[in-house]
C-alpha cells in the first residue's frame, strides 16, 4: 500500500540503489583485496627472483672479470720469483 504512494517510492528506490551500490562497492573492495593478495603471492616472489638472478649474474660477471686479473697477477708474481 505505502509503495503506491508518490512520496515513498523514490525513498525505496533510493534505498535499494544505495544498498546495491554499497554491496557492489564492498564486493569490489573485496575483489581488489583478493587481487592484491594474489599479486603479492605471485608477482612479488617472481620480482624477487628476477632481482636475485640479476644480482647473482652481475656479481658473477664482476667476479669473472676480476679472476683473469688475479691469475695475471699470480702469473706475473710467479715469473718474478724464479727470475
Amino acid at each position: 500500500m505505502f509503495l503506491g504512494s508518490n512520496r515513498s517510492v523514490p525513498i525505496w528506490l533510493l534505498f535499494c540503489l544505495g544498498l546495491s551500490l554499497h554491496c557492489s562497492t564492498r564486493l569490489m573492495a573485496l575483489f581488489l583485496n583478493l587481487t592484491q593478495i594474489l599479486l603479492m603471492i605471485y608477482a612479488f616472489p617472481s620480482v624477487g627472483w628476477l632481482l636475485y638472478t640479476w644480482l647473482n649474474s652481475s656479481t658473477q660477471s664482476k667476479s669473472s672479470t676480476e679472476e683473469p686479473r688475479e691469475t695475471k697477477r699470480m702469473s706475473s708474481s710467479s715469473q718474478k720469483s724464479p727470475g
